[in-house]
Order: C-alpha cells, then structure tokens, then sequence
C-alpha cells in the first residue's frame, strides 16, 4: 500500500484496495505479454536494488518504465487513473 500511497492515491482508495486484497490467489497467466513485463521487471529490480534503493523506491522507478500489455503507457500513470476514475 505504500506504492500507492507515493503515487498519490487517497487514503480512502488505498484502504479500500487493502480491504479487497485481504484473502490473495495466486494463478499462472496465459498471457504472455504480461508474463514478458513481469520478467522484464524481475531484470530490472536488481540494478536499482545494488544501486542501494529501498524497494518503495525501486518500485516507483519501475513504475515509470513503459510496459506493453498496457499500450506502452506507464504502470504509474495507469494506476493513478484508474484510482482517479473509481476503477481501481
């Protein structure tokens, strides 16, 4: 929830998705566009990590890479407009 806090989500959206994310699945994907950005990501964490980032930092550094699955928009902006938007 900190992420979303540092990209300036309010605090009643943030509790709310904090609410809707108390019991967690996890499953594999059959995209695999999406599974490409995770892996892209998972590449690019340690640079900002040996860089001595703390991880609330390297997130929002990774936030703003351009990720295909979302149009090559930037996970930050399309997580403050669906927040914005009352979609997130």
């Amino acid at each position: 929830m900190s992420v979303l806090r540092a990209l300036g989500v309010g605090a009643q959206s943030v509790a709310s998705e904090a609410s809707a994310m108390e019991e967690v699945a996890f499953a594999g994907t059959a995209n695999r566009r999406v599974l490409g950005s995770l892996n892209d990501f998972r590449r690019m964490l340690p640079s900002y990590l040996e860089r001595g980032e703390a991880l609330l930092e390297a997130s929002l550094e990774l936030a703003e890479a351009p990720c295909g699955p979302i149009g090559m928009a930037r996970p930050r902006d399309v997580t403050v407009e669906l927040f914005n938007s009352g979609r997130g």
